[in-house]
């Protein structure tokens, strides 16, 4: 509230109470709670007495509950969606819608390893509307579809070689990240505007790893800097949201597989029932051909006796 506000309220009831929050030269939240009472004082005429309570513990211990909320449901939500036998990539939107409102990002990325292992492949991708069309019309093409090789000594590559959450609030770090995206070189000769396009500070890459070994990453961008502990909330997360894909995506391979040996099995069994189509065929006209030969043979037999009948 505003000094008038607080002053105008104080007028009309003789009482205010609020919260008031700084930042000391630490860079720490003191949070304090400020109570007003107005009396009239018989000396001194109207009085008012302000008793201020410091709470910054209190808010820190609310703020605490309510993300491990935030963080429950969202895994509660994507083992809903898991059970429900939403498919992957609809798993996948919803980590990322959730994520980036939990965390107040700007915009979030999923992407997942190729079958070879040798790229990290964008599955979902969450900007504005209107980042994507300023996007669109300094490239002069549509969002190109982002498959990222994964050299030794890249940025990406070292990501996963570490296998934990890397906290990012260096501009030109992420463009370097950026310029990784792509091997077009007019995208990678516009990353600085694309760069001030997306108007955003600070990321947090992530990870992705199922049985010691990698499968993906998640990364997640806002303009406030991330902090050290936005990184050790999003790594508490990050095991069971790794599981929840994991799980999603051995069951679409198996569904995958499956499906594919069901069409060798039907493409096998037609060939079979050809073979075994031609070979009746085949044992009919064998069969026939021999009943015609024992026909024959009868006929010379009937014929030679016939002749030896006649000589007589």
């Amino acid at each position: 509230n505003t000094a008038s506000q607080i002053l105008e309220v104080l007028n009309k009831t003789g009482k205010w109470m609020g919260e008031v929050c700084n930042i000391k030269k630490d860079g720490t939240i003191l949070c304090c709670q400020n109570k007003i009472s107005l009396f009239d004082h018989p000396e001194y005429g109207r009085v008012g007495v302000s008793i201020i309570t410091e709470i910054t513990e209190l808010r820190k211990a609310e703020e605490k509950i309510k993300q491990r909320n935030e963080d429950l449901g969202l895994i509660n939500s994507l083992n809903e969606a898991l059970n429900n036998g939403n498919s992957l990539i609809e798993i996948l939107q919803l980590l990322v819608r959730e994520t980036k409102r939990i965390f107040s990002g700007f915009g979030a990325t999923v992407y997942l390893l190729s079958e070879d292992r040798k790229y990290l492949v964008l599955q979902i991708s969450i900007l504005p509307p209107a980042i994507t069309s300023q996007i669109e019309s300094l490239i002069g093409m549509g969002m190109p579809k982002i498959s990222i090789q994964l050299k030794p000594g890249s940025l990406f590559y070292k990501a996963l070689q570490e296998d934990k959450p890397e906290l990012i609030n260096d501009p030109k770090v992420i463009q370097e990240l950026m310029a990784e995206c792509t091997e077009n070189k007019l995208l990678k000769k516009n990353i600085p505007k694309i760069f001030t396009i997306m108007d955003f500070q600070s990321m947090i890459n992530v990870p992705l790893f199922s049985n010691g070994e990698a499968i993906g990453m998640l990364d997640i961008s806002r303009k406030e800097p991330f902090t050290e502990l936005d990184v050790i909330r999003i790594k508490s997360i990050s095991g069971q949201v790794t599981s929840i894909i994991q799980r999603k995506k051995t069951d679409e391979d198996l569904k995958k597989h499956r499906g594919q040996l069901e069409d060798m099995v039907k493409a096998r069994t037609i060939e079979l029932e050809s073979k075994n189509t031609k070979l009746e065929r085949f044992n009919q006209l064998f069969v026939g051909r021999e009943f015609r030969i024992k026909e024959l043979r009868d006929q010379v037999k009937e014929l030679e006796e016939q002749i030896v009948k006649v000589k007589k």
